[in-house]
């Protein structure tokens, strides 16, 4: 008998702690938040709430209570734990003190849950239902709120449990927050007052760099705005703003809008780097890195789709900022030209990625830095990237101005040079002027005895052929420093023209028109004389008084055949511009490693085919005794 009633009390008291008890451990069956004057909040997740998971997902509340099933909590709850084949059910009591004076509200952070239900006992013994979620209408929510927020009113029975189902196709955060009225007020206006300066700031730098694309035109710019907007979007599908402001009356576009947006702001990202080293490469291996990238991204996505597995979107942002980190990094490596802050600016969204993958998983708990630290790191990356593309317009400037002022050194040398020159030959004009002035006055002053004076006349005539030659001897000195000085020019010109590169534009400078082409071509073809090739006679008569196609032909004085200058050259049959053409022979002919023929059908707007074939016809012109360009004089302008 007396263990009987120990055993009675034990269990009374067992159970009064379970009842009175903030239940914190494994396997915890009720729990009971209170709410008084001293709290704000208290945030509670699925270690704390009791839980029991539907695997049929059709139960009903009415069926769930007769089954009376047992709700128990987990050891270590984290998003990826979340079973997207069941639904949840969370059961918890609210205790709010008699004489508490603050109002009270139950909140659900995450925006992506599909379907809630909050089952309310009220009053009057009906259970009130609430239905809240991404797949219904925005205008239906209680509060206009980018969260799920349920207000604890007056008339709900406190002494009765609290349900809450929950469904979703694709992982979510069962994180419950119990905040006073008060505090979520203040919470969520400082919360707007965030996303208004951070979108406001996405708008600003948008706006800034199309001004910049107006100024500039680099396409580069127009990409950057393209992905700026596009993390906008993305972060806005991810807390929930875009939902409210945005698709509100579209609740079905929040079932694939996280998923498209991650893989649209991965390739935005991924084309804004393309276009920054579209100055920055020297060769294409890099494009082949991002089509590789390209690709592994759009497998990911493939697999999310089929899934429906939202942390492939995190991983999918992962992947293109390590394996862009990487390609940058190396471009830096092998171009110190590129701007340390691209990969300042993909270290600080990396870090901002790794550390959302942690709070998925569980590893570091939801506080408000982890769960804004992603949003935050995308902004200072937009903003370091926005000063890497300053620093790329800065370096470009910086070169431009050091060519100004080494043009400008050699031009003040030249000055100098003929500044000296003329100073010489003034003194020399001088000299002689001072001598003629002195023979004059000994002329009028030696008239009368010329005859005595006739030997110093003789000695002052012999130091003026002196001072002469002295004269000619400068001039011919000048003459030879001029020829040498005009010598080392051509060359300096021919060993840029063939040694190293030079724009189009320089190259159009030199070859402005077909006329200057074919002008060059006849010196070099006929340079040794002209034979004719159907009677191998060797005089000719030029036809440079016509004009068009027979410009600078030759005829044969015996035969009669004309001779085309572009007959037996790589020119022959050419259907597009000839200054193309002496373009293209020059670049396959000394740089042919420099471009491919995508960069050069670009840059001479031609078609890549139309490229390739001349380049085969150029390369094999020794073979077909074509003559081809040597571009070794510069008697062509």
């Amino acid at each position: 008998m007396r263990i009987t009633i120990k055993r009675h009390i034990l269990l009374l008291l067992c159970t009064l702690s379970i009842l009175t008890t903030y239940a914190t451990s494994n396997n915890v069956t009720h729990l009971t938040v209170r709410l008084d004057d001293s709290l704000d909040e208290q945030i509670l997740n699925l270690e704390k709430i009791p839980f029991w998971e539907d695997s049929s997902r059709l139960m009903t509340y009415e069926e769930m209570i007769l089954k009376a099933p047992s709700f128990n909590t987990i050891g270590r709850y984290s998003k990826e734990s979340y079973n997207v084949n069941s639904a949840y059910w969370l059961k918890l009591y609210i205790d709010i003190e008699e004489h508490n004076s603050k109002s009270w509200t139950l909140e659900l952070y995450d925006q992506s849950i599909d379907e809630i239900v909050f089952f309310l006992p009220q009053k009057n013994g009906v259970i009130r239902k609430e239905f809240m979620g991404d797949s219904y209408l925005f205008d239906q929510r209680i509060y206009f709120h980018k969260n799920f927020i349920i207000p604890l009113n007056n008339d709900i029975d406190y002494t009765k449990p609290i349900y809450i189902s929950i469904k979703s196709n694709h992982k979510v955060d069962l994180h419950v927050n119990i905040r006073s009225t008060e505090r979520l007020i203040k919470h969520a206006t400082l919360e707007y007052l965030w996303f208004g300066i951070y979108y406001g700031a996405i708008i600003i730098m948008s706006f800034y760099n199309f001004m910049l694309w107006l100024s500039i035109k680099e396409s580069k710019y127009l990409v950057y705005i393209l992905h700026i907007l596009t993390v906008g979007v993305f972060n806005a599908s991810t807390d929930g703003t875009g939902f409210q402001f945005i698709w509100s009356y579209n609740p079905s576009i929040n079932n694939y809008v996280i998923t498209l947006l991650s893989y649209a702001a991965a390739l935005s990202l991924i084309f804004f780097i393309k276009e920054m080293m579209k100055q920055e490469a020297k060769t294409v291996k890099y494009y082949h890195y991002m089509n590789y990238l390209v690709g592994i991204v759009t497998s990911i996505l493939i697999i999310d789709l089929f899934h429906f597995n939202s942390q492939f979107s995190d991983v999918m942002l992962i992947v293109t900022i390590v394996g862009l980190t990487l390609i940058v990094a190396k471009l830096r490596f092998e171009n110190k030209k590129v701007s340390p802050f691209y990969i300042y600016g993909l270290a600080a969204i990396l870090i901002g990625a790794i550390f959302q993958m942690l709070k998925i998983f569980g590893v570091i708990p939801l506080t408000p830095i982890t769960q804004y630290l992603l949003r935050f790191s995308i902004f200072l990356e937009m903003l370091l990237f926005s000063y890497a593309l300053y620093d790329s317009l800065r370096l470009i400037k910086e070169e431009q101005q050091r060519s100004k002022d080494e043009v400008i050194e050699h031009q003040k040398k030249t000055e100098a040079m003929q500044l000296k020159v003329i100073e010489e030959q003034e003194k020399t004009v001088s000299l002689k002027n001072k001598v003629n002035e002195e023979l004059e006055e000994k002329v009028r002053e030696r008239t009368i005895s010329l005859m005595q004076s006739e030997e110093k006349l003789k000695e002052a005539y012999r130091k003026l052929e002196e001072k002469s030659e002295r004269l000619n001897l400068i001039n011919r000195t000048l003459d030879v420093n001029n020829s040498k000085l005009k010598e080392g020019i051509k060359k300096e010109r021919e060993k840029r023209f063939i040694h190293k590169i030079i724009s189009l534009e320089e190259f159009m400078e030199l070859f402005p028109d077909q006329v200057s082409c074919k002008r060059y071509l006849d010196k070099q073809k006929w340079e040794k004389g002209f034979t004719c090739k159907q009677c191998h006679n060797h005089k000719q008569c030029n036809d440079d008084n016509t004009s068009g196609s027979a410009q600078f032909s030759r005829r044969c004085s015996k035969c009669g055949y004309v001779e085309s200058v572009t007959s037996n050259t790589v020119f022959h049959h050419v259907k597009f511009d000839l200054t193309k053409a002496f373009y293209l022979s020059y670049i396959f002919r000394y740089h042919e490693n420099e471009f491919t023929n995508i960069e050069l059908g670009i840059q001479l707007d031609m078609s890549r085919n139309t490229i390739a074939k001349f380049k085969t016809k150029v390369k094999s012109a020794n073979e077909n005794k074509l003559l081809l360009p040597t571009f070794e004089l510069f008697e062509m302008a």
